[in-house]
């Protein structure tokens, strides 16, 4: 569910220790007359003020877990499961983990870092992040001509780039070529183009991406393909739902 929320990123761990928090949180309410508060922490908009009201007689220091490990920002949350289950436990004796925390993740697995290259790869993460309006915190139209409508600006989040320069198909409304500029608004290092679109569930993605290291002088293609995700019944996110095992199956027939 978050990675349809968050810029178009596939789901990874991160992903999968949110909702485990979500099941500490349903586990530590587990109170019928509360069902309110789950649906709004489901939105994946959750406060300090929102957690201490909700949790009410929860300790505090299982209070901070939960919060850390709803971050909406994903590098804000605990590295590995087994650091949230230590963060939990000691969390709800009122206490803290004092063991160091780490990534135990390996090979396709392992987290990106912002500005290195995913493993056996010379792309990053967000090279592969589909374009939305808030990619580009101010986004600036600087051409309009038939090979499409040409958008820049900087990242909105936190990136390697210093600039994004998206070129738009007009008709179909997706990004069909991305430069990415590093350091500086001159500095021209990778080149994306974007074909094979193929419209999914009224939205275009690409059969075929290609990318263009400029300083390496390398090119990389990938070829995907693409499916409707399955629907989600919303008594998934109920506690009972939480407490069962999933009904999902993946990859759908």
């Amino acid at each position: 569910p978050e990675a349809a929320r968050i810029r178009g990123l596939v789901a990874y761990g991160q992903t999968s220790r949110k909702e485990a928090a979500l099941k500490i949180f349903t586990e530590a309410l587990d109170r019928p007359h509360r069902s309110q508060y789950l649906r709004s922490v489901a939105n994946l908009y959750i406060s300090r003020a929102f957690l201490q009201l909700s949790m009410g007689d929860v300790p505090p220091a299982l209070d901070a877990v939960v919060e850390r490990a709803l971050s909406k920002d994903p590098t804000d949350r605990y590295p590995s499961a087994g650091d949230l289950g230590r963060a939990a436990l000691a969390g709800a004796s009122g206490g803290r983990s004092r063991q160091p925390e780490r990534s135990v993740a390996v090979g396709r697995a392992a987290p990106a870092v912002m500005g290195l290259a995913l493993p056996a790869t010379d792309l990053l993460l967000e090279d592969l992040a589909v374009f939305t309006a808030a990619t580009l915190r101010t986004p600036l139209v600087s051409d309009d001509s038939p090979a499409g409508v040409v958008v820049n600006g900087a990242p909105a989040y936190p990136s390697a780039y210093a600039l994004l320069v998206y070129t738009l198909d007009r008709e179909r409304r997706a990004s069909v070529r991305t430069q990415y500029y590093r350091g500086t608004t001159s500095n021209l290092v990778k080149i994306r183009r974007d074909g094979a679109l193929i419209q999914l569930d009224g939205h275009w993605r690409p059969g075929e991406v290609t990318v263009e290291n400029l300083p390496e002088g390398t090119s990389t293609q990938l070829r995907l393909a693409w499916r409707a995700a399955p629907d989600v019944p919303a008594s998934l996110f109920t506690p009972a739902g939480l407490r069962g095992p999933s009904t999902i199956e993946w990859p759908p027939d």
